[in-house]
């Protein structure tokens, strides 16, 4: 004779006293009636096969709450504390408790090791201000003072660093700007005839990709004259003194192919933005400076500041 034999599940009737371990067997000669032996009482029961529905129901209830949790109290800081017969109090939460919906369960294990679940299917579970309370109309003793409790939440997922036992936090915001103090890169004046002044400032590896420059080139007579470029490089071993490797991107930058002040007072202060990202390791800003008319005397003047952002 064939048999089945379902164990563990707490008693219908009254889940919050003493966990009641029944035996529950179905016979296959006689399907209408089963047996139900709680050993703690010495009851015999005896009904038809609606009252075994009845116990898969509360089964399957049980699952379906048991899975929907994602957090367990006490674990990762948190912790639960007997508060009374129908309370208990949550504290060390990395949430804000929104609501009842989000108490799904209360894990009572007894001092004899018996344990139950108080899980809505024949009582109430309410939250405030972290404190869960027990209501129903079938609780005698719900939460003894000698029992310890897990309570199960369904909460937003949290990252958690295992090395550390600790949550891991990651803001997602905006990057935050960065950007640097003006700095001083060139700093010329009456530089002579074929003369040339070559700056070269850090970008990409030194975090940013972005800069500004705010310059004055000034030029005073008639024959005085000055160029500017700027050129940007990967390669780690280019130098200032010649242009090998280096792309010119002077038009990138400012929209001309070169910047030129000459002539009797003459000046240029227009600022260049760059607002998106440049991928150069390293910028170089060249001033050249030149005459007219051979055998003149310079006079000049070029003042350029630099602001690197991300």
């Amino acid at each position: 004779m064939s048999m089945l034999v379902i164990a563990g599940f707490s008693q219908i009737a009254s889940p919050y006293t003493e966990l009641k371990r029944p035996t529950i067997t179905v016979s296959t000669s006689n399907t209408d009636t089963i047996s139900v032996d709680l050993t703690s009482t010495n009851a015999l029961l005896t009904t038809n096969n609606a009252y075994l529905d009845s116990i898969c129901q509360e089964v399957q209830f049980q699952a379906a709450i048991m899975s929907a949790a994602n957090f367990v109290v006490p674990s990762q800081g948190s912790s639960v504390t007997f508060t009374s017969t129908s309370s208990l109090t949550i504290s060390g939460l990395p949430w804000t408790i929104g609501g009842n919906p989000q108490i799904l369960y209360v894990h009572v294990i007894l001092a004899d090791s018996s344990h139950f679940y108080a899980n809505g299917f024949n009582c109430v579970l309410s939250y405030s201000g972290g404190v869960v309370t027990i209501t129903g109309t079938t609780e005698t003793v719900a939460f003894p003072t000698t029992a310890s409790f897990a309570i199960g939440l369904i909460v937003p997922p949290l990252s958690w660093e295992e090395a550390l036992n600790a949550l891991r936090v990651q803001l997602i915001n905006a990057p935050e700007l960065k950007m640097t103090s003006p700095e001083l890169l060139i700093n010329d004046a009456d530089e002579d005839s074929a003369s040339v002044t070559s700056a070269v400032f850090e970008l990409a590896a030194a975090g940013y990709n972005k800069f500004a420059i705010q310059k004055r080139l000034s030029t005073t007579g008639a024959n005085d004259s000055l160029n500017m470029h700027i050129y940007g490089t990967n390669n780690p071993n280019a130098v200032s003194t010649s242009l090998s490797w280096w792309d010119d991107i002077t038009t990138t930058i400012t929209t001309s192919s070169i910047i030129t002040v000459h002539g009797a007072l003459q000046t240029d202060s227009i600022p260049y933005n760059r607002y998106e990202s440049l991928l150069y390791k390293n910028i170089m800003i060249r001033i050249d400076y030149w005459t007219k008319a051979v055998g003149t005397t310079e006079d000049n003047e070029a003042i350029i500041y630099l602001i690197r952002s991300n």
